[in-house]
């Protein structure tokens, strides 16, 4: 399930004439200079891109489609492994000592209907901003992203590689968890962590890409009215209330209406109001008594967590 993975290793940890070495094995490089002058010395390995500055030597690609051909087949950690140490040698260095500065950890879900009717049901991923793209849906900050796309539109668009005719007329939903350096080492409590650390917590890797799914609020479907509601007090204005949000763009937009009301200052009656209203709000939305469970939602509950467990039994 690793894709993307960025490691750096000081020049001070390679030969004084490493450059040299790299140029005998990999041919002469391509070369570009930094506006303070220094050059730059770029290689590829495949679809791994090699970059060895005044600072350091970067690798940077994607681990799978290194080790398996592309990135819509899956590699297990032992695939995974056996793509470093080919690397590793080819470029005389020990990987495993590398720095991970970016991590990406991603899987492709077939799913039952086109991708883009899953996204309305994933609301909110907390302290994340939500942004929906032309082909797909991202949650991020600064210290990591968590993107949902159509991955055959992707493969398609880039060019990058031929969808296999049994893909062609699929649908695959591809979710990944991308994180940087800082929101790696905040994950694992450890400082620059190393590529041979990152293997060593693989399972608690993974194991947060499962609860990172699990955590976002996820859409609900509104059963339409029942006698139970009319026998509640209020029930059926209830209902009316929950219509409302939702046609009014879902519990998130009303509550952000709320914060810029309060910000105008307009909640004047008593100190709580604008906060009690928004209890009150959230309250009724997590009413079990108005809402069923998307099937939608159902089927990524379930499909992430089979993926989960099989990458898990490779482990």
């Amino acid at each position: 399930m690793t894709d993307t993975v960025k490691i750096r290793i000081y020049r001070t940890e390679l030969e004084d004439d490493y450059q040299n070495l790299l140029e005998q094995r990999l041919g002469i490089s391509d070369i570009t200079r930094k506006k303070n002058g220094l050059m730059v010395f770029m290689w590829e390995v495949g679809n791994m891109k090699i970059r060895l500055d005044e600072r350091a030597l970067w690798i940077e690609g994607s681990l799978t489609k290194y080790s398996v051909g592309d990135n819509l087949k899956s590699a297990d950690k032992e695939q995974l492994k056996a793509a470093i140490d080919k690397l590793g040698d080819i470029l005389g260095v020990d990987l495993y000592k590398g720095v991970v500065t970016r991590l990406d950890i991603a899987a492709n879900i077939r799913t039952m209907y086109p991708v883009k009717e899953y996204y309305p049901f994933l609301i909110n991923l907390s302290r994340l901003n939500r942004n929906e793209l032309h082909n797909g849906l991202s949650f991020g900050n600064t210290l990591r992203y968590v993107s949902f796309y159509d991955k055959i539109k992707e493969m398609k668009r880039k060019k990058e590689v031929e969808v296999d005719d049994a893909f062609v007329n699929q649908h695959i939903l591809r979710y990944e968890c991308k994180y940087t350096a800082v929101g790696l080492a905040i994950l694992l409590k450890v400082k620059n962590p190393t590529l041979q650390y990152v293997f060593n917590r693989y399972n608690d890797i993974l194991l947060h890409w499962k609860n990172t799914f699990d955590s976002i609020d996820k859409g609900r479907q509104v059963c339409e009215p029942t006698s139970e509601m009319f026998s509640v007090r209020g029930g059926l204005e209830t209902y009316f209330a929950i219509k409302g949000i939702i046609s009014d763009g879902g519990l998130k937009k009303v509550l952000d209406m709320i914060d810029i009301a309060k910000g105008r200052k307009y909640f004047d009656r008593y100190p709580n109001q604008s906060s009690n209203m928004k209890s009150r709000l959230k309250k009724i939305m997590a009413s079990t008594l108005y809402f069923q469970n998307s099937k939608l939602v159902e089927e990524l509950e379930a499909k992430v967590t089979m993926i989960y467990q099989y990458a898990l039994a490779r482990c």
